[in-house]
Order: structure tokens, then C-alpha cells, then sequence
């Protein structure tokens, strides 16, 4: 019995041992690797957050030559002229007369159309309307001539439903020529309509 005793407690202490190994092994495997598996799993899914795309302050959207961040009229159209503000001052309208002249065109009345839609859009506008001629002719005739082309641009508007309250037409014959009047081409120049817009 006594060898029985002596053969069985060896046995039950390796058993216990061996179990225990067993039992040590796979917690101290899982806990070395499964924090490598988290950690790499963190990288694999991280999102990406996009960088927000700066707006560039030097825009000029309507072309006018007045930043957006400073435009207080935006979408002002490039043929007009405009103060510091973008508002619009003066339309770049090219109407020209023939020599002695003051009937409209087809090009003119494009031109005076395109006025008049812009107007109906912005109706806090009053026009002034100033015709000129070169430096052809006496002055008392240039005047005259004058005065009639600054009423046929006026007539025009108003035949684009443009109140006439709005309008206001003055003749200055030869006066601020904008080019020599010694050559042809100056004096083509200087046959002209010049608008002015008034708030």
C-alpha cells in the first residue's frame, strides 16, 4: 500500500503540473499576441479626413476688377465701368456715329439693348445721356447734332420700356474730345455717346 502511496503522489503532482503548463501556455500566448492584432487593426481601418480646401480671397467672380471679399454688386456686367465698390459707374458702350450722323445702327441698338436689360434689372439707376460730335463744322451745328444723338439713345431706351423720369439727354457738341480730331480715326472716336449712371 505503502508503495502504491509513494507511486501515486509523484504521478498526481506531474498531472498537476502538466495541467497547469496547459492551462499557463495559451493565456500567455493570447495576451502577447492579440494586442498586435489590435493595434494593426486600428491602422488598416483609420480613415482619411480630407483637408478643407482654402477659398482663394483674390477671386473676382464678375470679372469686373473688384475682389469678391470688396464687390458690394457682384455680377456686374464687363461692359460697364465701375467704382471701387464694383458698382457700376459708367457703361464701356463703343457707340459711334457716321460723320454728321445721328441715326442708330443695328450694332448700337444691340448695345442699347443690352443697357436697357441691365436697368430693368437694377432700377435705382438714373441715367444721364451725353452726346458728342469731332470737331467738324461750326459749333452752334456740332451742338445741335450732338443733342439729336443723345435723344435718339434716349428714344431707344425708352422703346425698351425705359421710363423717361429715368432719362436725361445732353448734347456737348465738340467738347471733351477722347482723341485727335486732326486725323480720321480720332475723329471717329470722338463721334460717340458716353453714359453716366447715378444712384
Amino acid at each position: 500500500m505503502r508503495n502504491i502511496l509513494l507511486f501515486l503522489i509523484p504521478l498526481s503532482l506531474f498531472l498537476e503540473a502538466s495541467q497547469e503548463f496547459r492551462f499557463v501556455m495559451p493565456i500567455s500566448v493570447e495576451k502577447s499576441e492579440r494586442p498586435k492584432q489590435i493595434i494593426s487593426s486600428k491602422i488598416a481601418i483609420k480613415p482619411s479626413i480630407p483637408k478643407a480646401k482654402k477659398e482663394n480671397p483674390l477671386i473676382d467672380s464678375d470679372k469686373d476688377g473688384i475682389i469678391d471679399s470688396k464687390d458690394k454688386c457682384p455680377n456686374t456686367s464687363t461692359k460697364f465701368i465701375v467704382d471701387n465698390l464694383g458698382c457700376p459707374q459708367t457703361p464701356a458702350l463703343n457707340i459711334k456715329f457716321e460723320s454728321k450722323q445721328f441715326t442708330l445702327t443695328e450694332k448700337i441698338l444691340d448695345q442699347v439693348q443690352g443697357l436697357a436689360e441691365f436697368l430693368h434689372e437694377n432700377t435705382n439707376y438714373q441715367v444721364v445721356i451725353y452726346g458728342y460730335t469731332d470737331s467738324v463744322g461750326n459749333d452752334l451745328d456740332n451742338k445741335e447734332l450732338s443733342q439729336k444723338r443723345a435723344d435718339t439713345v434716349k428714344e431707344a431706351l425708352m422703346f425698351y420700356d425705359i421710363s423717361s423720369t429715368k432719362l436725361t439727354a445732353i448734347g456737348r457738341g465738340e467738347e471733351n474730345p477722347i482723341a485727335d480730331n486732326s486725323t480720321a480715326e480720332g475723329r471717329e472716336k470722338n463721334r460717340r455717346i458716353a453714359i453716366e449712371l447715378i444712384q
